[in-house]
């Protein structure tokens, strides 16, 4: 190239100085060494520079130049184009590598918390069956023991009644004269009108009677439920004060816990256990414990 060879002989450094171009750029130039003039715009610069201070046609050049920058953008669209792909496979597959273990873990603590409480929910049920058993067992122990004090109190009072019949028919046999006998017939005449009356008036020795009120105090928040029998009609509320129980309604009543004070008129029972506790009123307006399968029965199926 004519031109190329007009510019070596003037010399790098001699066009340098004229031009002020920097001497690296313009041995480049000559040297038609178009990897290290990167900068499209900047070199076209520079070449204007030299056809206008020397008065030369360096189209020829221009053309080679712009020739290698279009080959060497394409290889390295087609490199970079490499490279992301290699990127993406990679992190295709490393995204598929993590999703993979998140969906195991996830399918792991599912199956975990599954067992828990599945194993949870079976040794509750045992634990409910069994203290319902218990106190099934307790209170038919109650049962039984109220029976045998029944039937003692009514031996006791037949045997009161046999004796007080053979006194009586031992009295008229008293071989005594007739001016005693008027005062033993009326003294066991008085004795006997007192005990009619003391039978037919017992209330004048009773106390007097204490107003129905029940009250259920719990020694800790309490979760319970009511479910009133004349209308089924269900209610739900935590109690943390006393509680006063509508003895006018039939009823059934369940807490969660049986950590409670119940005072019955005027008496107070304490309970201390963790289990569920069932109590009723029934029709009379009688405040009893019953046990789950009464509640069952009384509640006529409908449960919490």
């Amino acid at each position: 190239m004519e031109e190329i060879e007009k510019l070596k002989q003037i010399g790098a450094k001699e066009i340098a100085n004229k031009t002020h171009i920097a001497l690296n750029k313009i041995e480049k130039i000559l040297k038609m060494d178009f990897g290290g003039l990167r900068d499209r715009v900047t070199t076209i610069g520079l070449i204007h520079i030299l056809e206008r201070e020397y008065q030369i046609d360096l189209q020829k050049w221009c053309e080679e130049y712009e020739n290698f920058l279009k080959e060497n953008k394409e290889e390295k669209e087609k490199t970079e184009a490499n490279i992301n792909f290699k990127i993406m496979h990679e992190a295709t597959q490393q995204n598929d590598f993590n999703n993979g273990l998140i969906i195991t873990a996830v399918v792991v603590i599912l199956l975990a918390i599954g067992a828990y409480f599945y194993f949870n929910f079976n040794f509750m049920n045992d634990s409910v069956e069994s203290v319902e058993q218990n106190s099934t067992q307790e209170l038919d122990m109650k049962e039984s023991r109220n029976e045998v004090m029944d039937k003692r109190i009514i031996q006791e009072n037949t045997e009161v009644e046999n004796n007080a019949t053979q006194n009586l028919e031992i009295a008229p046999n008293l071989n005594l004269d007739s001016s005693a006998s008027t005062p033993l017939e009326d003294t066991l005449k008085t004795n006997s009108n007192q005990e009619i009356l003391t039978e037919e008036n017992p209330l004048e020795e009773v106390a007097p009677q204490v107003e129905a009120k029940v009250e259920i105090h719990p020694l800790s928040n309490v979760w319970m439920g009511i479910i009133y029998l004349d209308t089924k009609q269900r209610e739900t509320m935590i109690v943390d004060k006393t509680f006063e129980v509508d003895l006018k309604r039939p009823q059934t009543i369940i807490t969660g816990h049986g950590m409670l004070e119940v005072k019955n008129k005027d008496k107070m029972d304490n309970y201390n256990l963790a289990r569920r506790m069932y109590f009723m009123v029934n029709d009379k307006g009688e405040f009893v414990e019953i046990n789950s399968a009464q509640y069952r029965q009384y509640s006529g199926g409908l449960e919490w």
